[in-house]
C-alpha cells in the first residue's frame, strides 16, 4: 500500500472505461461499376471510326453499282487464267492473280454506267476537257474524292507490273496499261449514255497511280530478289 493513497483493486465500471469514437463502416466501391462506365466510350468511339470509314466506300459503291459483278466475273477469269499468264509473263501463279484482277476492277469500275456524284448528266458526245494537264495540290489527292480514287483505281495495276520484276514482258505490259487510260477516256467520251467524261486530269491521276504502284512493286520485286539469294 502505497504512502496516502488508497489502491483501486476492483474492476472498473462502464461509465469509467475510455470511450472511443465510433467511425462508420466503409462503404463497398463499386469496381465493376467504374470499369463498365469507362469502357462505354470504347465501343462507341470504334463504331463511330467504321461508321466514317464504311460511309464513303457505300456511297462508291453505289456510285459505281457495276464494280461489284464486274470484280466477281474478273475473279473467276483471273482463278482459270493465272497460270497461263504467269507462264507466258515468267512470274507467279499469284502476281499473275492480281495483274488479271487489277485490269478487270479498271474496267469495271470506268466502262459501266455511273451514278449520283460521279455521274456527269450532260457529257459533250467526242469531246474531252483539257483545263488541266497536270497533278493537283497533295491534299486533294488524299482525300476520299475522285483524283485520289483515279490514282488509288490503277495503283495495283502498277503493283502487279513492278512485281513482274524483269520479266520480258515487263516493259512490254507497262506500255499497255499507260495507254489504257487515254483508251478508256476516249471510249467514255463516245458513251455519253454512261453518265462518264472524257477528262485529261483523269489520265494524269491514273498515270500518277500506275507509276506509284509501279515504284512500290519493284522495290518489293528488288527485296524479295535477295532475299531468295541469301537462302
Amino acid at each position: 500500500m502505497a504512502y496516502g493513497t488508497t489502491a483501486e483493486t476492483g474492476p472498473r465500471s462502464n461509465s469509467q472505461l475510455p470511450k472511443w469514437p465510433v467511425l462508420d463502416p466503409p462503404q463497398p466501391v463499386e469496381i465493376g461499376l467504374i470499369a463498365d462506365q469507362s469502357d462505354e466510350s470504347v465501343p462507341t468511339i470504334a463504331t463511330t471510326a467504321a461508321i466514317q470509314l464504311l460511309t464513303p466506300l457505300i456511297s462508291l459503291v453505289e456510285a459505281l453499282p457495276w464494280v461489284i459483278p464486274g470484280m466477281a466475273v474478273t475473279a473467276v477469269i483471273a482463278c482459270a487464267a493465272a497460270g497461263r499468264v504467269a507462264r507466258r509473263a515468267r512470274t507467279e501463279s499469284w502476281i499473275a492473280f492480281v495483274l488479271i484482277m487489277s485490269v478487270g476492277t479498271v474496267l469495271a469500275a470506268t466502262l459501266t454506267p455511273a451514278n449520283g456524284p460521279i455521274r456527269d448528266e450532260y457529257p459533250p458526245l467526242g469531246r474531252c476537257n483539257f483545263s488541266r494537264i497536270g497533278p493537283v495540290h497533295l491534299s486533294a489527292y488524299l482525300q476520299f474524292d475522285k483524283p485520289g480514287l483515279n490514282v488509288i483505281l490503277f495503283l495495283p495495276l502498277g503493283l502487279a507490273l513492278g512485281l513482274l520484276g524483269r520479266s520480258p514482258a515487263t516493259a512490254r505490259l507497262l506500255l499497255a496499261a499507260a495507254a489504257l487510260s487515254p483508251t478508256i477516256e476516249s471510249i467514255q467520251s463516245l458513251l455519253p449514255m454512261f453518265g462518264r467524261g472524257c477528262a485529261t486530269g483523269d489520265v494524269v491521276d491514273n498515270v500518277l497511280g500506275l507509276g506509284i504502284g509501279f515504284t512500290l512493286g519493284a522495290l518489293l520485286s528488288v527485296i524479295r530478289a535477295r532475299r531468295t539469294r541469301r537462302h
